[in-house]
């Protein structure tokens, strides 16, 4: 399977980091909207983007974000396929997952 790396351009919301392997982790601290484009570049330059809107709307319990499913395949321009999918477990574990 190919590796990718991974990289945003936008606002993320501040307390979370877009690491080059694809995790977005860490912890909001401030509650708002923030919109950001998600890059993944293969090792050959080919490349595929997605834009993501997080809507943070507390930030008195933690949660963690993390990519579920990572893309099998990118060419330029090209939707990533399969999508992306992303779930969400608050501090009492409940899940909330979407799909791009």
């Amino acid at each position: 399977m190919p590796t990718y790396a991974w990289s945003s351009t936008g606002t993320l919301p501040p307390g979370l980091t877009l690491s080059n392997t694809g995790t977005l982790s860490g912890m909001p601290t401030t509650p708002g909207t923030y919109s950001f484009t998600v890059t993944a570049t293969d090792s050959i330059g080919l490349f595929a983007t997605a834009p993501y809107t997080i809507l943070v709307a507390s930030v008195a319990l933690p949660a963690q974000i993390a990519f579920v499913v990572q893309p099998s395949n990118s060419v330029g321009s090209q939707a990533i396929s399969p999508p992306v999918q992303v779930q969400v477990l608050d501090v009492s574990g409940q899940r909330f997952q979407a799909s791009r």
